[in-house]
């Protein structure tokens, strides 16, 4: 699923939830509401007229994860060497 999907997926969650869709007054995607953004989203206005943007942004978890990794583990080794001189 990318990001345009996973969007369209939550509006219509929002859109069919009754406990929500009682609370709000307009929804439409970013690009509905003509926002300039790299990024998927919704925005929501309430009947307060609050507004509310949500933003959707794939990550690549698993990515960060593995970098993470690859990074702190040199250090842990090195701490370990440092440790038993």
């Amino acid at each position: 699923m990318n990001e345009y999907e996973f969007t369209e997926l939550l509006k219509e969650v929002i859109e069919n939830s009754s406990e929500i869709s009682n609370q709000y007054y307009e929804l439409m995607t970013f690009e509905q509401a003509g926002l300039l953004s790299y990024n998927n989203g919704l925005v929501l206005r309430l009947q307060d007229n609050s507004t509310f943007q949500i933003t959707i942004v794939q990550s690549k978890e698993a990515d960060l994860f593995n970098d993470f990794a690859d990074i702190l583990n040199p250090i842990k080794e090195e701490k370990r060497k440092l440790q038993n001189i």
